[in-house]
């Protein structure tokens, strides 16, 4: 038989499942909105900016506005982890911080691509490090919607940069086809290298 202890124990760890995963939809909307700045930011600094909009005294849940502040940051900072860690593109990681994109990386991807297949048009697949507060490329001049090899190096890439932690941002193909690029969030170009090259030897092997 359960115990009161038990009892509330149980309860209270259900409410702060239920809140954290509350929290973690609204941070992917408010992110997507705008309402973060994009820099670097500590859990603490974020929740400062939180309770300056009042969201947790407004919050729809009758335990939010009763949290401690260190409950909350607490709160914040395993939603933000979650989001990082399953490849969220609204927020990224660095170490402790947290970074908002309201980036539209579909329609930055699909530019991307054009503009490699205009100035690289004999680049045959490279990864290229985008600077600590930009997106890195990965592309490849191959026509991944008709060609089998393109497709399994693609997929292939991707096992590899969910293995490493890699965040993929957007995909998108050039108007004609030719290049494809995948921007992701990693400052680590060698590891992008690595991954890029591994998949594609792993297609034409297959």
């Amino acid at each position: 038989m359960e115990t009161e202890t038990q009892r509330r124990k149980r309860v209270v760890g259900r409410i702060r499942r239920d809140l954290l995963e509350r929290l973690s939809d609204d941070l992917t909307l408010l992110a997507e909105a705008g309402k973060f700045p994009e820099t670097w930011l500590g859990p603490r600094e974020l929740n400062r900016i939180l309770d300056d909009t009042g969201y947790w005294l407004n919050h729809d849940d009758p335990m939010a506005p009763f949290l401690a502040p260190h409950a909350c940051v607490s709160l914040l900072e395993n939603a933000l982890s979650q989001l990082a860690s399953n490849g969220s593109s609204a927020w990224w990681r660095d170490g402790e911080r947290f970074r908002a994109n309201a980036g539209n990386w579909a329609e930055q991807a699909r530019e991307t691509a054009n503009r490699l297949r205009r100035e690289c048009p004999d680049a045959e697949r490279t990864a290229l490090y985008g600077g600590p507060d930009e997106p890195s490329v990965i592309f490849g001049s191959d026509r991944c919607t008709t060609d089998p090899v393109a497709r399994r190096q693609i997929n292939v890439l991707r096992q590899h940069l969910r293995a490493a932690g890699v965040p993929e941002l957007a995909f998108a193909s050039s108007d004609d086809d030719q290049t494809w690029v995948m921007l992701v969030w990693s400052n680590d170009a060698s590891l992008l290298h690595s991954a890029l090259f591994a998949a594609w030897q792993q297609a034409v092997c297959a």
